[in-house]
């Protein structure tokens, strides 16, 4: 039957201007000639409002390679039969390789979407607003077709094409009860290929239960162990490889299942779950299937696919999150020095710091101060201390103006912004480095540090970094921000007395004015 390659566009287009559009994200699917038009029928979907500046359509067209003309390629990815169609093939019965081509100015393209739209809205996105759209219109793509965009190493900006394998359907019986196991599959044999089916079961934990290799033909039953071997299997794994006539073998089909061996009202469909003692397969040699690989790997260069991808992924996920330090200190000398160590080394390289703390005081200065070895500009927000609840163990023991002066003799240049108690309960510590900024999330207040409490630190991830940077941004403007008061200097007069003839005397230089001064003594002011 006839294929045809369907091209669908996500397209985000503005509301305010129906000509500012951006092609988000395309996959191509194939089909046969009998569905092409049911998918055309299906192509009016209602816009979705990604937010009340933009839309989320559809649009279905069919493919053909000027589509990814100037695109980069990167080369085809295997993907197995996945359950929930999320992460693997997105064909039911198919496996599939995944050839995704990149826009390289993508992102460019974005920003330029987007700055149009505040051109004429008036309306200025945020880095965090910029994320959430992007968040946002992934989540509506896994809705509307299934797929897990950066989990099939794809990103917004590419065209994903997914090549259509050949169709194996299993028929099964895993119940013992009922019967021999087996496994057979029914699919189309290709004339001159053989093929072969690597059945491998382990149990729940991973440990493999019984592995052999089989000679495949269409709808041959393979027959499995029966139910004193495999008792405990939880879970199947089913690869099956073509050998053509010149000996080249490739793998066509791989599908990993999971079974519900029973249910809450104890219906058995598996067998009992007694552990099993001796397993004669587990010390059993091998088989191995001799697998070409013709999938060759780039050389990663400056500008290759991989580059691309992960300067996306950088910008989208920032560190992921097993990279993300995490720091634990113990209410005790030592944790109070392992901290006030940590805080010194973070601080070395910083070019801005930002501290955010509803209760930041006096004894928190102090501790900060004493981590400082490098100049930086320092940025405080905090609530009026004159406003914390009396029964605070870190109410400032000073009035504000203390806590500010204290700032200001320390930091000439620091900016200090007091906030009303119900916008400010959260710690952070925000650190520039001019390369790079690292938001730090603490659960309790800087006063005292761990002298009271044991202190957690998390380092954030970029979504919640920036939204934070997104709901504190607006309170960095003059209606918040503390004036630093500059002492009055003291000014002193000093009156001395002089004579006409001490003046001729001392300056010569004064002989006309001399001449328009009497002889009475006159009184002249000097200010030091």
């Amino acid at each position: 039957m006839a294929k045809n390659q369907v091209l669908i566009q996500f397209v985000l287009s503005a509301k305010n201007n129906p000509n500012n559009m951006l092609v988000f994200w395309s996959s191509v699917l194939e089909t046969n000639a009998e569905e092409i038009d049911t998918i055309f029928l299906k192509s009016n979907f209602d816009d979705v409002p990604v937010n009340k500046e933009i839309n989320l359509r559809t649009e279905f067209k069919i493919f053909n390679e000027k589509f990814v003309s100037g695109y980069q390629r990167r080369n085809p990815v295997f993907l197995s039969i996945d359950c929930g169609r999320t992460k693997g093939s997105p064909y039911h019965f198919a496996c599939s390789f995944l050839e995704n081509f990149y826009d390289v100015d993508f992102l460019k393209k974005y920003a330029q979407f987007l700055q149009k739209i505040e051109e004429i809205s008036n309306f200025c996105f945020s880095e965090y607003d910029k994320l959430q759209i992007q968040q946002k219109v992934m989540s509506e793509i896994k809705k509307i077709i299934g797929l897990d965009i950066l989990d099939h190493g794809s990103i917004p900006g590419s065209i994903a094409v997914y090549k259509r394998l050949p169709n194996f359907f299993l028929r099964h019986n895993f119940n013992a009860d009922n019967g021999n196991r087996y496994i057979r599959y029914l699919f189309d044999k290709e004339e001159g290929c053989s093929y072969l089916v690597n059945v491998e079961i382990p149990d729940d934990a991973g440990k493999i239960l019984y592995k052999e290799i089989h000679n495949l033909e269409p709808n041959q039953n393979i027959n499995l162990p029966g139910l004193e071997e495999l008792e405990n299997f939880g879970r199947t794994h089913f690869s099956i490889y073509k050998k053509d006539s010149a000996g080249r073998t490739s793998i066509v089909f791989e599908e990993r299942s999971s079974l519900i061996r029973s249910i809450s009202i104890g219906m058995n469909v598996g067998g009992g779950n007694h552990k099993i003692i001796q397993n004669r397969f587990l010390s059993k040699k091998r088989d191995e299937i001799a697998l070409n690989d013709y999938s060759n790997f780039v050389i990663a260069g400056k500008k290759d696919v991989f580059d691309i991808e992960r300067d996306y992924k950088n910008e989208f996920w920032g560190k992921q999150k097993q990279y993300l330090g995490s720091f634990f200190f113990s209410d005790d000398e030592s944790g109070r020095r392992n901290f006030l160590d940590w805080a010194r080394s973070v601080l070395q390289t910083a070019k801005e710091v930002c501290i955010i703390d509803p209760f930041f005081d006096l004894d928190g200065l102090n501790d900060f101060n004493s981590c400082v070895t490098t100049y930086f500009n320092l940025t405080i927000l905090t609530t009026d201390p004159s406003e914390r609840p009396s029964d605070s163990a870190s109410k400032s023991k000073t009035d504000p103006k203390d806590l500010l002066n204290s700032v200001y003799r320390s930091f000439s240049n620091a900016q200090v912004y007091f906030l009303k108690r119900e916008k400010l309960h959260d710690r952070y510590l925000i650190i520039d480095s001019g390369n790079e900024s690292v938001y730090y999330s603490l659960s309790n207040s800087w006063n005292g540090t761990v002298n009271n409490y044991s202190l957690f630190i998390q380092e954030l991830e970029l979504s919640i970094a920036l939204q934070v940077k997104d709901v504190y941004a607006k309170y960095l403007v003059k209606d918040f921000l503390q004036k630093k008061e500059t002492p009055k200097q003291k000014i002193e007069y000093i009156v001395p007395s002089f004579s006409k003839e001490e003046i001729q005397k001392d300056f010569f230089w004064l002989k006309e004015l001399n001449e328009k001064i009497d002889n009475e003594i006159f009184e002249k002011k000097f200010i030091s």
